[in-house]
């Protein structure tokens, strides 16, 4: 299942630190038994700290490896719309969440926010590109046709 990994950590790129390199080849060499007990151990030093937790990098951190409070915000981390969504994306169905976000729930979040993020003078395309990530195709192509001038022949060519 780790066989890549472990083959990186084994064959000592120089560009990976030495103790990165040694972490890959723990956790590959674990058993599951032992990666459930770590993500115990950090689930439970995460909630400890949660109240006293000011550094939002640390706090990232966190909720990466966690897999928990993936709705925290992380404004300074993820400033853009592009930033939040494709944070968003990258926990959607992962098999390591503990809150199982799922693409349906996202696509939810999208639309009851869309009046914030809707239109973006500096990226028009920003929300038709934000739906179709997100596997809303049809809405996208609505608003490529209905809302931005200039793109109704390239809302017939994608819809084709």
């Amino acid at each position: 299942e780790h066989e890549l990994a472990l083959k990186f950590a084994q064959d000592g790129n120089q560009n990976v630190p030495s103790v990165v390199r040694e972490e890959v080849r723990q956790y590959c060499e674990s058993t599951d038994k032992q990666r459930y007990e770590a993500s115990t151990k950090m689930v439970n030093e995460y909630e400890l700290k949660l109240g006293g937790l000011t550094d939002p990098y640390e706090v990232a951190v966190y909720v990466l490896l966690v897999r928990k409070e993936l709705h925290k915000s992380l404004t300074p981390l993820v400033p853009t719309m592009q930033d939040w969504l494709w944070w968003q994306l990258c926990f959607v169905e992962s098999p390591r969440c503990l809150v199982e976000p799922t693409l349906e729930a996202l696509q939810k979040q999208l639309v009851k926010d869309s009046a914030h993020t809707k239109y973006n003078p500096e990226d028009p395309l920003l929300w038709f590109k934000s739906l179709l990530y997100t596997g809303l195709f049809e809405m996208g192509l609505h608003h490529l046709l209905t809302e931005i001038n200039g793109f109704q022949v390239s809302a017939v060519h994608f819809a084709l």
